[in-house]
């Protein structure tokens, strides 16, 4: 019995996906705004909460650092147009809240989506 043309579909589309070659993607630059200091525990047991981020998120090539935003630590305008993304840790502090660092946190943030994709 012949095959209808719903499996010579399903044929072609085999035949072109291994044709593809695969190329692999650029390796991203990340940041992590970290909002709030190390515990001692996590700081022994993983080197840090950036440590754990890195691990559950990094991939191979990929280039991660830290800013530390409870400290006063944010990318300047140039260094956060030239990465890929960043992720914002959780914090103790109230995000509403009008502490130097919050309101620095949320400036830099507001910068970020004011730009064009």
């Amino acid at each position: 019995m012949g095959m209808g043309a719903l499996e010579n579909a399903a044929a072609d589309v085999d035949a072109a996906a291994s044709a593809v070659e695969v190329v692999p993607a650029k390796a991203g630059s990340y940041a992590v705004l970290q909002c709030g200091e190390d515990s001692e525990y996590v700081r022994k047991a993983y080197g840090g909460y950036f440590e754990v981020f890195r691990a559950l998120l990094a991939e191979d090539g990929e280039r991660w650092r830290v800013y530390r935003a409870v400290r006063g630590e944010l990318p300047l305008d140039a260094e956060a147009a030239a990465l890929d993304g960043f992720v914002i840790s959780n914090s103790c502090s109230d995000a509403h809240g009008d502490e130097p660092w919050i309101l620095a946190l949320v400036d830099f943030i507001r910068r970020r989506q004011a730009e064009p994709w």
